[in-house]
């Protein structure tokens, strides 16, 4: 718009001149559009030539005006492109400078990044060092009689670093000590000892073959059977709702789980040497020194009996959903027993032995001496697998799937699948092989002297490998939630581990003693010579700890972190 006016105020001075004819026009005007030219401003430079050009009558023919506007456009254009290539420099350098600064910041990021994982991972690292330097501190003070102590410490070694076996493994020995709580004491070394219904209560018996019922809620102990029953035999019912003891002397008594005596069976002296009931706790069947096997009811009355065998009958059991009744007897013998039907029959008579039975439902398995597994199924034809020469010892049907482990003379483990009749799978080749079924989930256990101990799942691949007790494992088994392992060691010796080989908790002694996890999963069970105690499991009393805490150190923390200049702490709360 202001180009436009100032071209009509110049056009007006050109005509005003011309009309008044006071003033050339062509000369002034070119000679301002030049002073625009030295001046630079191009575009006023040409329109003044092309003023001079349309409106000047006085110009010459042999003007240069044309040459002029095409001089200061080419000019123009000449100055324009360098003012882009400028500018096209200018956002070059921009990008370049800000491509840098992007780079420095990434770098920046990064080398922060950095620092802090190398800063994260000396934290770690300096918790995990001295997570141990403490879990050591509190075995020296659990050594010293410093019991609580020795637990504190090992609560700091356990919050600073939850992930060391050493600090785990303190923990657990400290949980040992503190919360251990002694429920009864026998008047000679407990012998042996077994949980029962659901765990509220555990059958113990000593050397003096004493038998008593405890109560573990309240500590309540009441004796069955005392020391003149020599020697003694215990069973418990597959509820746990049930027990039975006799002995040479007397006849067979069965109480429930509170300790009433139920019924005694009127069985000879010295008859009985086999013990099994019925799922439903209805039926009692007794397999007798007198080759006899003798079916009763809970009540004591006797239903029906017969005496196939030629030998003491070692093992029997009931089929769950027929009344099918296995035994297996000195005679080397396994014989099936209809008793409503009033039959029975031996099965595979031309096999050498049967070492052994197990029975799940309606399928029962046998171990052969000729090296083979007979399975009798559920609908009644018989399976023999030949799994070898030697003799098989042991067979053991997994408690949730019809598969079945056996165990060889050599001490190999064997895995096959009898409704499938597969080829089946050699667990471990190691000598001396021992295996144990977990109850929660498809995998088995095994495990030889001082080898590690494998666990397997139903495919026969290796699933963990946990390692062995010093001196050699004598038995293993999963806790009934399938996360823990308990071994026993062959030197008076237990280990709680768990599926990673961290120790959780450690029994050891110079006496016989035994223990077991309850079936909450939540506590253990454990006699040292005559005493029988209980114990929460670490995480138990992890977990209460911290709840109480609220994660707030305490003052006794306060006093023991300045007492062993105890590093790291703060960074943990």
């Amino acid at each position: 718009m202001k180009k436009i006016v100032y071209l009509l105020f110049l056009y007006s001075l050109v005509f005003q001149y011309a009309a008044l004819g006071q003033l050339p026009c062509y000369t002034p005007v070119r000679e301002d559009g030049l002073k625009y030219m030295r001046k630079g401003e191009y575009a006023k430079a040409i329109d003044q030539f092309w003023l001079a050009l349309s409106s000047c009558d006085d110009k010459p023919d042999n003007h240069d005006l044309y040459k002029l506007i095409k001089d200061a456009q080419r000019v123009q254009v000449a100055t324009l492109e360098d003012n882009i290539q400028q500018k096209k420099a200018a956002l070059v350098e921009a990008e370049s400078a800000k491509n840098k600064a992007q780079e420095l910041e990434l770098l920046e990021r990064t080398a922060r990044k950095r620092a802090d994982d190398n800063a994260e991972l000396a934290i770690k690292e300096g918790r995990l060092a001295e997570s141990m330097r403490l879990a050591l501190l509190a075995d020296i003070s659990r050594e010293r009689g410093g019991i609580t102590e020795s637990f504190q410490l090992a609560n700091l070694s356990i919050s600073l670093s939850a992930e060391n076996p050493a600090s785990l493994r303190s923990f657990g020995a400290a949980v040992r000590d503190s919360f251990s709580q002694k429920l009864f004491t026998s008047n000679s070394t407990i012998e042996w000892f077994q949980p029962i219904d659901d765990g509220h209560k555990v059958l113990v018996k000593n050397i003096q073959q004493e038998l008593f019922l405890i109560d573990l809620s309240t500590g309540h102990s009441s004796q069955l059977m005392t020391a003149d029953d020599l020697p003694l035999y215990v069973s418990v019912s597959p509820s746990g709702k049930f027990l039975m003891a006799w002995s040479d002397k007397k006849p067979l008594r069965l109480w429930d789980s509170n300790g009433t005596l139920q019924t005694t069976l009127p069985v000879a002296d010295a008859q009985i040497r086999c013990v099994a009931v019925s799922a439903d706790d209805s039926l009692i069947v007794t397999g007798g020194r007198d080759h006899t096997l003798r079916l009763w009811a809970r009540n004591g009355q006797l239903l029906a009996q017969h005496n196939r065998h030629q030998g003491v009958i070692f093992e029997a059991g009931f089929s769950t959903s027929a009344p099918l009744i296995f035994s297996r007897g000195a005679d080397g013998l396994v014989i099936g027993w209809d008793w409503k039907a009033g039959q029975s029959f031996p099965w595979s008579e031309s096999k050498p032995y049967f070492y052994d039975l197990d029975i799940q439902k309606n399928c029962a398995a046998f171990a052969a001496s000729d090296g083979s597994i007979v399975v009798i199924r559920e609908n009644g034809r018989p399976l023999e697998k030949n799994i070898g020469s030697a003799p098989v010892l042991e067979v053991s049907f997994c408690p949730l799937t019809s598969l079945l482990s056996a165990r060889t003379a050599e001490g190999h483990v064997f895995l096959f699948n009898p409704e499938k009749d597969t080829a089946g799978i050699w667990l471990d080749n190691a000598p001396n092989t021992q295996s144990n079924w977990s109850t929660v989930n498809k995998q088995i256990i095994t495990w030889s002297n001082l080898e590690d101990v494998n666990i397997w799942d139903e495919q026969g691949k290796l699933v963990n490998k946990i390692a062995g007790v010093p001196g050699g494992v004598k038995s293993a088994s999963f806790s009934n939630d399938g996360r823990y392992v308990l071994l026993e060691g062959k030197l008076h010796s237990f280990r709680l581990t768990d599926r990673a080989s961290n120790i959780i908790m450690e029994f050891i002694s110079s006496q016989d003693i035994h223990v077991t996890l309850l079936p909450d999963n939540k506590r253990v069970l454990f006699s040292d010579g005559a005493a029988l105690s209980v114990c929460p499991l670490p995480e138990q009393i992890l977990e209460k700890v911290n709840t109480e805490k609220k994660h707030l150190w305490t003052l006794p923390e306060l006093e023991l972190i300045k007492k062993y200049n105890i590093q790291f702490f703060d960074s943990n709360r």
